[in-house]
């Protein structure tokens, strides 16, 4: 169930009012202390507000809670988590994570924009026949479309189908059996990363990165 002060307080920040951002953001965690995920939203509010040391102390908190072992900081992984389509405000919060401690530089997350959407006859032309790599997190999976539908996704079987300009895949078995799980797909146009990564496949709750050879 969704958080009505969580989402206030995000609602805040995305208008620029860091003030209320940070008061509703931390009655959020106050009343849900198992929401762990507060302290990276508060730790990059503090850091727009000058608020340096509660910034870098909820970062910590952040860190112990989210830590993995041996995977390193990926900025693409935080902003996938913040999928907001106004580029400045996702400048904004990677900003934030920037001053708050995250490493790295706060452009170093993929840019993804409306123009560069595919329609589902684009996404059927690009997918059906074709495997894809597919880098999600610090995964690579391979993912065989074949023309009638069905797919193997590492190993694992399911299905696939264009619904309106979104692409969907349910498995058979295992994490997202009987789910349907679509996203968009974006034509990747930043020449720094387009070699590598050609398209994304944006969902709901995560990005991921996408290749093949057409």
């Amino acid at each position: 169930m969704a958080d009505p002060l969580s989402e206030a307080g995000m609602a805040h920040f995305i208008m620029g009012d860091l003030q209320k951002a940070a008061t509703t953001t931390e009655r959020a965690q106050k009343h849900n202390p198992i929401n762990v995920g507060l302290y990276e939203r508060l730790a990059v509010i503090y850091a727009l507000l000058g608020r340096n040391q509660d910034a870098h102390a909820a970062y910590e908190k952040n860190l112990k809670a989210y830590r993995r072992p041996n995977m390193a900081p990926d900025w693409n992984y935080l902003m996938s988590r913040f999928l907001i389509k106004d580029q400045q405000v996702a400048d904004r919060y990677a900003d934030g994570l920037s001053k708050a401690g995250f490493p790295g530089h706060p452009s170093d997350y993929f840019r993804i924009y409306e123009e560069n959407k595919l329609t589902g006859e684009e996404i059927r032309s690009l997918v059906s026949g074709n495997e894809i790599t597919v880098y999600q997190l610090w995964r690579t999976l391979f993912v065989d479309h074949s023309e009638n539908g069905s797919l193997n996704f590492s190993g694992k079987n399911g299905k696939w189908w264009i619904e309106g300009d979104m692409l969907c895949y349910e498995m058979e078995r295992g994490r997202g059996k009987d789910l349907n799980d679509c996203g968009e797909i974006y034509r990747n146009t930043d020449e720094l990363t387009a070699s590598t990564y050609q398209y994304f496949h944006v969902k709901d709750y995560t990005i991921a990165a996408l290749t093949t050879e057409e």
